[in-house]
């Protein structure tokens, strides 16, 4: 059975493209970085960089939405969400897209494919039941 490869993805927001040295724009004219970022430099350089997306949201739950799930935030169907629309009449995006548990997540689907899945830092975007939250003390190469 061949080894599925790590992929481990990084959602930022509010950082400018010059801010990594693995980007067109995060090197001088001499080809130099111009951001101290050693570690993300040499993971960058074993990696594939995708330097060119786009968010279909400037705020940051949307676009985290738009990624977890592969809709588009103005798609979220929480409660608070739907009851902004049905007062508004109308879509639009809006920081409360949450992900609901009926909603697949790019998680659920890499677990079907048989990988592990995680994630770490800031959210706000997941209402999703069976997610649990670890502690700082739990070992992360322990399967359970």
């Amino acid at each position: 059975m061949k080894k599925k490869p790590n992929i481990l993805c990084f959602v930022t927001d509010d950082q400018p493209r010059e801010w990594f040295n693995c980007t067109s724009k995060g090197k001088d004219a001499q080809g130099r970085g111009l951001s101290l970022t050693p570690t993300l430099d040499s993971l960058a350089e074993r990696s594939v960089v995708f330097d060119n997306l786009y968010t279909p949201s400037p705020l940051c739950v949307p676009s985290r939405f738009a990624y977890l799930t592969g809709c588009y935030p103005s798609r979220a169907k929480n409660d608070w969400f739907t009851d902004l629309h049905r007062l508004h009449n109308h879509t639009f995006v809006h920081q409360e897209a949450k992900i609901t548990p009926d909603l697949p997540t790019i998680a659920q689907r890499m677990q079907e494919q048989g990988y592990k899945t995680g994630a770490v830092g800031k959210n706000h975007a997941i209402e999703v039941k069976g997610w649990k939250m670890l502690s700082l003390s739990d070992d992360p190469h322990d399967p359970d």
